[in-house]
């Protein structure tokens, strides 16, 4: 399958001990999945974002800036965000020893709106 943009993992719920979550990488065809792939779709619809530079041991400070930014508007999350690796080329070998310093990854959050 051909990849149509960068990876992303979208966390359903995120606890201390558990956490339920999905990974993908779009597509431009449409895909079958076989066990326990399955393919799926991200909502469309109103959304806000907010960008991460560097590794992801401060991640958490661009999750408050989309709570922050929900609540300065009056809106509510509506569904789980999902974080999109834009440093992970898909059409490349995954290899991890060939992505960039930490320093340099860019990482975008996602969070459904209403």
């Amino acid at each position: 399958m051909t990849p149509a943009g960068p990876p992303f993992v979208r966390y359903h719920t995120f606890g201390e001990t558990e956490t339920d979550l999905e990974t993908g990488v779009p597509v431009f065809e449409a895909a079958a999945g076989e066990g326990r792939i399955v393919p799926g779709e991200l909502p469309g619809g109103a959304a806000i974002s907010a960008w991460h530079l560097g590794s992801h041991d401060r991640l958490g400070e661009a999750y408050g800036r989309l709570d922050t930014r929900l609540k300065e508007h009056g809106r509510e999350a509506d569904g789980a965000a999902w974080e999109v690796y834009w440093w992970i080329d898909p059409g490349l070998e995954l290899d991890p020893a060939s992505w960039p310093a930490p320093s340099k990854w860019r990482t975008q959050l996602v969070q459904p709106t209403r």
